[in-house]
């Protein structure tokens, strides 16, 4: 009788004990699995224009901005046409060229040098851009219907800053000891514009060239009539105007004189000049579109309507935006957001503007403004600095005029070259390896040059290796210390041990 009252209590307790190791063994888990959602709502309490810090863009129905290229990879240097966006990419270890179909949403390697492709640009189904060779920058095309690539041209100094549009493929040329503009038109190859001074970046739309010469001393726009052969100055002043880009009626380009770069924009019907974005912070690389809407970045991207003068904001965040295209009512740009550099792209058509992040939308005595106030402990600008933002004017009826300088050592980045053993006492390193390579052709030239020869001695080679060898011995220890794997304690091979303690058990108080 009593064995019969404690079998019964036996199975239970085993059934139980098992059923609760099985149950723990599914739950348990450093990762919590979310149970709901909470969406905030849009807020303006104080009606300032300004919302609630934790509203997004897409809750109020304003297009969002997605990516469009993103790998682990840097993606830079993107132009968009027709079908079709172009860029360069490291994923081979150096810049090689990459297109990006919009309909099959597919991507194709387009060049594959084993130093250097830069400065892509398209044009219906022509591509172009700027192939490192044998120490020499020149330019190649390719067809992107057929994929056949070719040479445009090979002269004996650099070619850089490739443009094309539906009839031309212009250049930036060094063959004669300082930089001119060629072009390539049905075959033949065009000295278009050649004199002293340095005429560079030029960017093309139909008959017209648009392009910067120093002949004055100092960085100006010209347009050139690929018809006429006339060449007429578009900017004059004491500062430098640069980045230049026309869409045939409008030319824009960034200008320095004010002390930092603004955003200035001739209209070619009226032959008047007009400030499209005159603010305390850099704004560059404008690009102009057949739409009348120029579009200008400095760490975020706006866009300013030709017609109107309106100027929206289309993508501000923490994040940078940079190099910036539009084509078609797209806006194309290069984000950091992901932690690499990829391409990202926004409908215009579909974007407003908004001012998210009101640090106060509850409080109706505070409302954001451009600029903080000096002196009056309030976060005006709402973002998180009380008056460390803004300037004191020392004097009335004065201004002091920052100088800028464009210093080209700082746009190149070799940290990722490592300098050969010393042979000889002399020890070397390969530019054209360098992480960032500049795409400006003035910092080609030899003085900004980063050093690619150093003297030597046995004694640095001694030190570099013992250097080496604690550097090793110092990882072994952190894996030793540090990267010890650890086992949980609920595994399937634990669960089946309790299971059979615990029949072994009950089979020994039977």
């Amino acid at each position: 009788m009593k064995k019969r009252d404690v079998f019964p209590r036996n199975i239970l307790l085993l059934v139980a004990a098992v059923f609760s190791i099985v149950l723990l063994s599914f739950f348990h888990s450093d990762e919590i699995l979310p149970t709901a959602f909470v969406v905030a709502d849009c807020m303006d309490a104080d009606a300032d224009g300004y919302y609630d810090e934790a509203c997004q863009a897409e809750d109020l129905d304003c297009a969002a901005a997605e990516a469009l290229v993103s790998s682990s990879s840097s993606q830079q240097s993107v132009e968009a046409d027709e079908d079709y966006v172009v860029y360069k990419d490291d994923v081979n270890g150096n810049w090689d060229i990459y297109l990006y179909d919009l309909g099959s949403q597919g991507t194709t390697q387009v060049s594959s040098s084993p130093l250097a492709d830069i400065n892509p640009d398209i044009s219906g189904n022509t591509l172009v851009w700027q192939s490192l060779v044998s120490d020499v920058w020149q330019i190649y095309s390719s067809d992107v219907s057929t994929g056949s690539s070719q040479i445009v041209s090979a002269g004996s100094g650099h070619q850089v800053s490739p443009d094309v549009s539906s009839a031309w493929i212009v250049w930036s040329d060094y063959r004669n000891g300082n930089w001119d503009i060629y072009g390539l038109s049905n075959g033949a190859e065009y000295s278009l514009i050649v004199r002293d001074g340095n005429q560079t970046q030029p960017r093309v739309v139909g008959n017209s060239l648009v392009y910067v010469d120093s002949v004055n001393g100092n960085d100006d726009v010209y347009l050139y009539d690929l018809i006429s052969g006339s060449s007429t100055q578009i900017s004059s002043s004491t500062g430098d105007d640069i980045a230049p880009d026309t869409d045939g009626t409008s030319i824009v380009w960034q200008h320095n004189e004010n002390g930092n770069w603004d955003i200035y924009l001739y209209d070619l019907s009226s032959a008047e000049t007009l400030v499209v974005s005159k603010e305390s912070v850099d704004e560059v690389l404008p690009r102009i579109s057949v739409l009348q809407e120029s579009l200008l970045a400095d760490s975020d991207i706006f866009s300013f309507a030709v017609s109107s003068g309106e100027r929206s904001v289309l993508v501000e965040d923490s994040f940078t935006q940079s190099a910036a295209t539009i084509f078609s009512g797209k806006v194309y740009w290069v984000d950091s957001q992901s932690g690499s550099t990829d391409i990202y792209t926004l409908d215009m058509g579909g974007s407003c503007s908004i001012d998210l992040g009101d640090c106060a939308d509850d409080d109706a005595d505070i409302s954001p403004v451009a600029e903080e106030v000096c002196d009056d402990e309030i976060d005006n600008n709402c973002n998180g600095d009380v008056d460390t933002d803004c300037v004191e004017v020392a004097c009335e009826n004065c201004s002091a005029v920052k100088e800028v300088v464009v210093d080209c050592t700082e746009t190149w980045d070799c940290s990722n070259v490592e300098w050969s053993s010393c042979v000889n006492r002399s020890s070397t390193r390969d530019l054209t390896l360098c992480l960032v390579v500049p795409e400006n052709e003035l910092c080609f030239a030899e003085e900004y040059l980063p050093e690619s020869g150093k003297s030597c001695s046995s004694e640095e080679t001694t030190v570099a290796v013992e250097d080496a060898f604690v550097s090793s011995v110092e990882s072994e220890q952190k894996i030793a210390s540090n990267e010890i794997e650890e086992v949980p304690f609920f595994s399937w091979l634990n669960i089946f041990l309790v299971i059979g303690l615990l029949i072994g058990y009950y089979y020994w108080r039977s």
